[in-house]
C-alpha cells in the first residue's frame, strides 16, 4: 500500500481538526456557564442591594415620628424627650443611638450610656460633620452622611433631620446613628461572604469606605444602592471558583483522538481494499484490472498525441516443473523474485504487471525506435535469466518474450495482448517473431 505518510499527515490534520472543534465547543460552554454563573451572582447581589436598601430607609423614616413630635411639642420637658427617644428607639432594631439638639447642640442622646461626651457639643464645631447638618437644613430634608467620624469613637453611618417649626423658625436637628452591622445582617449580607468578597462605600465622600473590604480596585461587579438622596455602592468580587473545564478538555482531546484513529484505521482499509483490487497478492505488483487500465490510457494517448509505447509479454519456461521438482513455496519465491528483478529494471514510468500465473507484462512509455526496444528487451531478459538461488536452490530460468506495439489509431488493448502473446509463444516454440 502506498504512501502511509500521507496516511498519517490526513490522521494528523483530522486530529487537529476535531480538537479544535472540540475546543472551540468547550469555550463556548465554559462562556455558556460563565455567564450563568454570573447571572446567578449577579441576582444574589440585586437581591441583596434591595434588602439594604429596604432595611436602610425604613430606619431612616423613623426621624419622622420624632421630628413631628418636636415640631409639635417643642417645649417639651427632658423626660417626655427621653421617653420619646426610648420608645422610638426600641421600635427600631437598626438604630445605635438618637440625639437631639435644638439650636444645633446635642443636649440629649439614647442612650445614654456610651454617649456622654457628645452632650453640649455643638455641631458648628464639628468641620466634618457641619456641611452635612448644613445641607439638612438647606434642603429641609433628612440627609444621610457617612461614613462619619463619631465624637463618641468609631465610624458610623448618621442621618439628621431638620425641625422647622409651624412658624417656619429652625428649632435644631434630631440625629440618628445607624446601627449598619443590625442593617446588614438582616439584610443577608454575612450569609454571601463566603461566596464574596464585598465592600460599600460612598463615592461621594473622600474616604469612602462605608463597610467589609478595605480596598476593592477593580471590583467585579458594582451595583448602586440608593438611601434617601444618597447614591452609594455595593461592590462585590466573587471568591467561587469556576468549574473545572478539564474534563471537557481531556474529552475533547479524546474525542479528536478516537475520530482520527477511526479515520486512519477506514482509510487504511480502504486503501488496501483498493491497492488489492489492482494488485497480486504474492507478488504485490499491478494485476490484470490495472494493467488493462493503464494500457487503455497509454493507447489514447497514442491516438490523441502519438506517444509511442512497447507492450512485452514474458512466460516463465518450465514453471510448472519448478511446482513438481521443488514445491509450490519454491515457485512462489521464484515468481516474487522475478516480479523484483522486473521492478528494479524498470525505468520510472514503466509498468510491470502479473496478469497470469508465470506470466508478466510490461508496458514502456516513450520507446518509440527499434533499437530502443530492443536494448529494453534484453535489459529484463538479463534481469530475469540471471542465476537465482530460491530457500537454498540455485536456479537458472529461461523466460520467453514476445513484443507489440501500435501501428495504427484503430488498435485495441486485446489486439496488442494477443499480438504480443502470439510473439511469446512463437519465442518459446522455437520460432522467430
Amino acid at each position: 500500500m502506498k504512501n502511509p505518510k500521507k496516511l498519517w499527515l490526513l490522521a494528523v490534520i483530522v486530529f487537529a481538526a476535531v480538537l479544535a472543534l472540540g475546543e472551540y465547543i468547550v469555550h463556548l460552554q465554559e462562556l455558556n456557564a460563565r455567564k450563568a454563573d454570573s447571572a446567578k451572582q449577579m441576582a444574589s447581589l440585586t437581591e441583596l442591594r434591595a434588602r439594604i436598601e429596604s432595611s436602610l430607609n425604613a430606619s431612616l423614616y423613623t426621624s419622622r415620628g420624632l421630628v413631628s413630635f418636636l415640631r409639635t411639642q417643642p417645649k417639651a420637658s427632658k423626660a417626655e424627650v427621653d421617653a420619646m427617644l426610648a420608645d422610638l428607639f426600641h421600635s427600631s432594631r437598626h438604630l445605635r443611638d438618637l440625639v437631639t439638639a435644638p439650636d444645633l447642640v446635642m443636649r440629649q442622646v439614647y442612650p445614654l450610656k456610651g454617649n456622654e461626651s457628645i452632650i453640649g457639643v455643638d455641631y458648628r464645631s464639628l468641620p466634618d460633620q457641619w456641611p452635612a447638618v448644613e445641607a439638612c437644613i438647606r434642603s429641609r430634608s433628612t440627609v444621610l452622611d457617612g461614613p462619619v467620624k463619631l465624637i463618641q469613637g468609631g465610624i458610623g453611618v448618621v442621618a439628621r433631620s431638620p425641625v422647622f417649626l409651624a412658624d417656619g423658625k429652625l428649632w435644631g436637628v434630631v440625629g440618628m446613628v445607624v446601627d449598619l452591622d443590625a442593617v446588614l445582617r438582616d439584610a443577608g449580607f454575612f450569609s454571601l461572604v463566603d461566596r464574596f468578597e464585598l465592600r460599600l462605600s460612598n463615592p461621594a465622600k473622600a474616604e469612602s469606605y462605608i463597610y467589609g473590604a478595605a480596598t476593592m480596585s477593580h471590583p467585579r461587579f458594582s451595583l448602586p444602592l440608593k438611601v434617601l438622596s444618597d447614591s452609594w455602592q455595593l461592590q462585590a468580587d466573587t471568591k467561587e471558583r469556576p468549574a473545572s473545564m478539564l474534563p471537557w478538555h481531556l474529552l475533547a482531546l479524546l474525542s479528536a483522538l478516537l475520530v482520527s484513529i477511526l479515520v486512519y484505521l477506514m482509510l487504511r482499509e480502504h486503501l488496501r481494499a483498493q491497492f488489492w483490487a489492482n494488485h497480486d497478492v504474492l507478488t504485490q505488483l499491478p494485476n490484470r484490472r490495472f494493467f488493462m487500465r493503464s494500457l487503455e490510457q497509454a493507447l489514447d494517448q497514442w491516438q490523441q498525441r502519438r506517444r509511442p509505447f512497447a507492450l512485452f509479454y514474458l512466460d516463465l519456461n518450465g514453471f510448472k516443473r519448478i511446482n513438481d521438482d521443488y514445491g509450490h513455496e519454491v515457485g512462489d519465491g521464484v515468481l516474487v523474485e522475478l516480479a523484483r528483478r522486473l521492478h528494479q529494471s524498470a525505468r520510472k514510468g514503466d509498468l510491470v504487471a502479473r496478469i497470469g500465473g508465470d506470466e508478466f507484462v510490461l508496458l514502456l512509455p516513450d520507446l518509440a525506435s527499434v533499437k530502443d526496444i530492443r536494448l529494453a528487451a534484453q535489459r529484463f531478459l538479463n534481469a530475469v535469466q540471471a542465476p537465482m538461488t530460491v530457500l537454498g536452490n540455485t536456479l537458472n530460468l529461461k523466460v520467453a518474450m514476445g513484443q507489440a506495439r501500435p501501428a495504427q489509431s484503430g488498435d485495441k488493448a486485446d489486439d496488442l495482448i494477443r499480438q504480443a502473446d502470439l510473439a511469446m509463444y512463437q519465442q518459446k516454440n522455437g520460432t522467430t517473431s
